[in-house]
């Protein structure tokens, strides 16, 4: 058995190596079409589709230009921004902060309507969420076997799958979520000899 500090698909080298791969457009693009939409747009996709790497990747570029960035995140055991650093941070905003929220949809329709109006000085409001509506779209995230195969590849460093890894099998077996995909082929790994 492969131990876990071995396998190329553990958590840590997945946050180390792999950073959002921008297909169509690149990060140059989004970034001038969140500003046209006056720095106030929603990351969309289904459960693990790249939208937090995605965020993380546009945080660090408006970070660069000069922006504090207030990283919130919610989830389905997380639907409140009390346990975030949010209530020390609201008073604050300015034209200089950016307010990045990643699971907007977890929050109650009162509880956006509050939080976005909380927002209405800082410099911007980028969230990611899995239903539109919520802020203008600014991209729709989805997956493909050719992309599965680009972070795959990344991962192995050259190492090639064993014969039985279908990519493709196991993309489609998750509905196209990335991230339980990867977690198949750690699982595979864990089983394969050091």
């Amino acid at each position: 058995m492969m131990r876990p500090r071995d396998n190329p698909f553990k958590s840590a080298a997945i946050l180390s190596r792999i950073t959002y791969i921008h297909g169509t457009g690149n990060r140059d693009r989004l970034l001038a079409d969140f500003a046209a939409m006056r720095y106030r747009g929603a990351i969309l996709g289904g459960e693990g589709r790249g939208k937090s790497t995605l965020l993380g990747d546009l945080e660090v570029a408006l970070q660069k230009d000069g922006y504090e960035i207030i990283h919130l995140q919610l989830t389905a055991g997380q639907r409140s921004l009390v346990a975030t650093p949010w209530p020390t941070v609201k008073g604050r905003l300015d034209g200089r902060v950016m307010v990045c929220l990643d699971g907007a949809e977890q929050m109650s329709r009162v509880a956006w309507h509050r939080f976005r109006w909380a927002c209405r000085k800082a410099g911007g409001l980028l969230i990611t969420s899995h239903v539109p509506g919520l802020a203008p779209t600014l991209i729709e995230l989805d997956t493909s076997v050719e992309l599965f195969r680009l972070i795959v590849g990344k991962l192995l460093d050259g190492r090639s799958l064993p014969e039985h890894v279908q990519l493709d099998r196991i993309l489609v077996a998750h509905q196209g979520n990335m991230r339980l995909a990867l977690r198949e082929l750690y699982d595979i790994y864990s089983y394969l000899e050091g």
